[in-house]
């Protein structure tokens, strides 16, 4: 047993020294827009950053594939909210009222689309300096999973209103 508590006291000191030597190792509470740059010392990221310099979003097919997810569910979810069957009523009247025109719907969705592509740009850009492939592949996938799968979600439920009505 005081090996054991030896052991995890000397590992303590020498993790305690070593976060003295460099204190960018553990991640800043204080200013969240470090968290970024605070996975390594300054001067072990900068050799990282030189060997794996990112390309710019535009350059980048992962970017493009996560633009075609989010593109395809806004889409699916625009042709269904246009087509869908004649007794039904869009529940978010609030933004384009309840019988949607085509020119509404294709404005609402491109305003979305315009938004959800800023995000992508932004999240991409915000992600791919960090060392952690974790979050470098979080900060690609997460925005456009998201909403080409709520996209999915609402075609389909809009697909399917008037399937269960009797006829």
């Amino acid at each position: 047993m005081k090996n054991l508590l030896t052991v995890l006291l000397l590992l303590t000191l020498a993790t305690a020294a070593n976060a003295q030597k460099c204190s960018t190792h553990q991640r800043k509470l204080k200013n969240p827009l470090t968290w970024m740059k605070s996975n390594m010392c300054a001067d072990d990221y900068a050799k990282w950053l030189q060997t794996h310099e990112p390309k710019p979003w535009y350059g980048s097919r992962q970017w493009w594939a996560g633009e075609l997810m989010m593109a395809g569910g806004i889409a699916a979810d625009t042709y269904t909210t246009a087509n869908r069957c004649h007794s039904c009523y869009e529940q978010n009247s609030w933004l384009i009222g309840s019988q949607p025109t085509t020119g509404a719907l294709v404005g609402v969705s491109t305003a979305n689309f315009a938004v959800q592509t800023t995000l992508h740009i932004w999240s991409y850009n915000l992600g791919k300096r960090d060392p952690s492939k974790t979050w470098r592949a979080i900060s690609l996938w997460a925005q456009p999973v998201a909403v080409g799968t709520i996209g999915g979600f609402l075609a389909n439920r809009n697909t399917n209103l008037g399937s269960w009505q009797p006829k």
